[in-house]
């Protein structure tokens, strides 16, 4: 049947006005206009969709009642898909349509035995209702909203998780570590959440909507004027403290056995440890240091040797030196941090250097000026001593020390060190002297 002809309005645009023009008539038309579809009539009169309406509507003050717009939107994208498939399927009509049956939408071919393989009509639909839910933003769930049958499948997996985490790891999981993981878990229990029933491909069956003319712009507004569902949006597993607990228990479980077995891990921290003094924890430095780190070497009373305080930049590319050398040579600066209080006051350690063109390994610290007087660079400085005597066999250390810096020099005797020599040495483009001080493996300390 031919379709009828619709009667230009009088007083309506022919064409889409731009906006300026546009607005400047809509002010005009807004106070004459008495109906209850204002989106509607709108976009007929100046010919505009939706989205243009409602945002110029706005833009004229126009207040529409709470969650109207959203509804809208909601509706329009629903439609536009509905248009989008019927132009497909008018396409397809035209240029031929591929072949097809009752359960295939578009068969590919045909197995050795007949039976025709391809794409079938539910998945088509399942395509269609997944891309208008993509369109709506997700609905969040807890964890702990879940019913007792989702919950223990949830926990098994998440057992299946943390061992597979254990397999490869060297340390307990970090805050880090047990985001990734239940971030994973609950993408996994999102997507069984959303698993839905599979619907008939037409799309009026599938919202129990008439049939619309993509021509046609007289849809309803107001979600109550017609049959159209409100497509409910996927759902989204949010990690919550249930689940955290959850997490922790069957953590502490699983090392608990490892332990007992003698095969436990460490937290992560604790697999940094180097050395234990009376008062010091020695351990190897990580990314999350740099701030404390930054908080002593941007001091220039500190820094004195380079006579200027690091920036955050110099700070950052030390402390990746130290991450390097921990990979290369499996020593290097290391952190020190104070027991109790766990501050990080300072660090100490020996590093591979070049003194006048001799590769030497080279003991080095530096502390904060809050805790000097007090003992701790000797005491670090010592343990550092004997770890490389005894764990990284090394036969002697070498010390470069600028000749003013009388508290270096008094510590360096102290570790049993003997000056052999001077050097200079170049920092951004300064020579800068300093004395060369040498202990031997069987040293005595002071």
């Amino acid at each position: 049947m031919a379709k009828k002809k619709r009667k230009k309005h009088p007083n309506r645009p022919s064409k889409t006005l731009k906006r300026e023009a546009r607005l400047s008539k809509a002010r005009q038309w807004l106070p004459t206009y008495e109906g209850t579809k204002i989106v509607r009539a709108y976009r007929k009169r100046f010919h505009v969709d939706v989205n243009r309406a409602v945002r110029d509507l706005q833009e004229l003050g126009y207040e529409f009642k709470p969650g109207y717009v959203d509804n809208l939107l909601k509706s329009e994208a629903i439609r536009q898909e509905q248009l989008r498939l019927k132009k497909e399927e008018r396409r397809q009509l035209e240029y031929g349509m591929p072949e097809q049956d009752d359960t295939f939408f578009y068969i590919a071919g045909y197995t050795s035995g007949g039976a025709p393989y391809g794409v079938t009509w539910e998945d088509m639909a399942r395509e269609s209702y997944c891309q208008a839910k993509k369109q709506l933003p997700p609905i969040p769930v807890m964890f702990s909203g879940l019913d007792d049958k989702q919950k223990e499948a949830a926990l098994g997996r998440l057992e299946e998780l943390i061992g597979d985490y254990f397999m490869d790891a060297d340390y307990l999981p970090t805050d880090k570590d047990k985001d990734e993981i239940l971030n994973g878990l609950c993408d996994e229990l999102s997507e069984a959440l959303d698993e839905w029933a599979v619907e008939p491909f037409s799309m009026s069956d599938l919202y129990d909507w008439e049939d619309v003319d993509e021509d046609e712009d007289d849809d309803d507004e107001d979600g109550d004027d017609d049959n159209r569902p409100e497509i409910e949006p996927f759902k989204e597993i949010i990690p919550d403290n249930e689940l955290r607990a959850a997490f922790d228990v069957i953590v502490t479980s699983y090392n608990e056995e490892l332990i007992a077995e003698g095969i436990g891990l460490p937290t992560f921290l604790d697999s940094l440890l180097v050395a234990e003094t009376e008062r010091l924890i020695i351990r190897q430095f990580y990314s999350q240091d740099l701030g404390a780190l930054l908080a002593i070497m941007k001091k220039p009373e500190v820094m004195y040797a380079w006579e200027a305080g690091f920036t955050k930049g110099e700070t950052r590319k030390w402390l990746n030196r130290q991450l390097t050398r921990y990979h290369k040579d499996g020593y290097g600066y290391f952190a020190v941090i104070m027991k109790g209080s766990g501050k990080l006051i300072g660090q100490a350690g020996f590093i591979k250097s070049e003194i006048n063109g001799e590769s030497v390994v080279e003991i080095g610290y530096i502390f904060d000026n809050s805790v000097w007087g007090q003992g701790y660079a000797f005491e670090a400085a010592r343990v550092c001593v004997e770890l490389a005597f005894a764990q990284y066999g090394l036969d002697k250390l070498f010390a470069e020390i600028r000749p003013e810096n009388t508290a270096s020099v008094r510590l360096a005797k102290r570790l049993g060190m003997e000056k052999t020599g001077e050097y200079i040495k170049t920092h951004q483009g300064k020579e800068m002297p300093h004395d060369i001080y040498v202990l031997h493996k069987g040293a005595a300390f002071d």
